[in-house]
């Protein structure tokens, strides 16, 4: 791979991502099409963003890079591109992904794929408690005793949030072990965009001691647990909160 722009082969693409060479590998499609079908452990970075992305990815412009898209042009067009920022060991897979399909290489769906799965292992044999939003939605109804932890970014909260989350960023929900087993009627739901952050948060609260605490089970993201009635309201940084 020492030559700019240079084709490689599926087989070499396999061998360079189960080294321990450094190297990146680039989905140069749409993230649309990425989410639809990718190889597994690379990463979306669509045409159109190389220039503003690629420098905080590879920092190093030494670094071996594969890109590829689905066998048409735009591997190519990424390439010189990343030529033109330079980048020096640029290739470009041969045939992209549909070579890749048909030389019968595993590929996934999906984002955060590794993560996810990791996080469906943590639910499964940590035996994760979840709640279902119907659940959550009745919970409301009757005023019960009931705190919302929103495990996501400030960012993320501000564009949406259940009614009466409180915003506390994945690393701060440890702070709230201590006040939360005074509370033993207290239900406590952790949510997140998905899933997997919220069963990493009741994970985490678990193993602290608190025994009444809940993942919340669907996505909350206009379609999951907003569709079963629970809502969403706009958060604001008032309720970021670090500890209670």
């Amino acid at each position: 791979m020492s030559h700019m722009n240079t084709l490689i082969s599926c087989q070499e693409v396999a061998e360079l991502m189960s080294s321990a060479e450094l190297y990146a590998v680039f989905d140069v499609r749409e993230r649309g099409e990425y989410n639809e079908c990718q190889i597994a452990g690379t990463t979306s970075l669509p045409r159109s963003q190389i220039e503003f992305r690629i420098s905080q990815l590879v920092p190093n412009p030494t670094v071996p890079i594969v890109v590829y898209d689905e066998g048409d042009t735009r591997a190519s067009l990424a390439a010189k591109t990343l030529a033109q920022l330079g980048y020096a060991q640029v290739s470009i897979l041969d045939g992209g992904l549909t070579a890749w399909r048909k030389d019968g290489r595993a590929t996934v769906s999906g984002v955060n794929v590794p993560s996810k799965a990791f996080g469906e292992r943590v639910h499964r044999e940590r035996s994760i408690p979840d709640i279902l939003p119907e659940e959550l939605k009745a919970l409301q109804a009757r005023s019960a005793n009931l705190i919302i932890l929103d495990v996501r970014t400030p960012e993320e909260y501000g564009r949406f949030c259940i009614p009466h989350g409180i915003n506390v960023p994945g690393g701060d929900l440890i702070l709230w072990a201590d006040e939360l087993k005074q509370k033993p009627d207290t239900t406590v739901v952790v949510n997140c965009a998905g899933r997997t952050r919220s069963i990493f948060g009741t994970a985490k609260m678990r193993r602290l001691g608190l025994t009444n605490v809940r993942s919340l089970k669907e996505r909350h993201d206009g379609l999951g647990a907003c569709r079963h009635g629970v809502g969403k309201e706009s958060g604001t940084h008032d309720s970021v909160v670090s500890a209670p």
